[in-house]
């Protein structure tokens, strides 16, 4: 069994996964983003930052020894 789940803008530093009971896996993830722009008149930055987390229900028993994660590019693999 998969359960992948994109998180853009996350590294993979932010994003913390746990299997909760043998059927039901929570992913939570925080993603900060800073945008800056400077033209002729102006100076404007922006900081836009939040956490986000899902708990998923598994169709069968999984346990801690038989699961594992992956994470490439905000996508898990």
């Amino acid at each position: 069994m998969i359960v992948a789940a994109d998180l853009p803008g996350a590294g993979k530093e932010t994003v913390a996964q746990e299997l909760l009971n043998p059927l039901a896996i929570g992913i939570s993830c925080e993603r900060t983003c800073e945008n800056e722009e400077r033209r002729e008149g102006y100076y404007m930055r922006e900081r836009v930052s939040g956490s986000t987390s899902r708990i998923v229900a598994l169709p069968a028993d999984v346990t801690e020894d038989s699961a594992k994660a992956g994470f490439r590019n905000g996508v898990p693999e």
